[in-house]
């Protein structure tokens, strides 16, 4: 796709908790989904707050980063 034609792909962050192990050990997996093509693009599991988004969005490549758009349930 051109990048042109990515500006109209939106993309889904979504996160969600699971307990690994022991209660202490709550973890977050949060995945970027496109509903276009009905494929998750990536995921990253590890905790919540602002870098672990980063390092969600960091897993895409620039292409998608820099011309689609995201959206959350919040």
């Amino acid at each position: 796709m051109t990048e042109e034609e990515l500006q109209g792909v939106e993309l889904q962050v979504h996160e969600m908790w699971s307990i690994i192990g022991l209660k202490q050990r709550k973890r977050w997996a949060w995945m970027i989904y496109c509903l276009a093509i009905k494929q998750v693009l990536t995921f990253h599991v590890r905790g919540r707050g602002k870098k672990e988004a980063q390092r969600l969005l960091d897993k895409l490549p620039d292409r998608l980063r820099q011309n689609c758009s995201f959206a959350t349930d919040n």
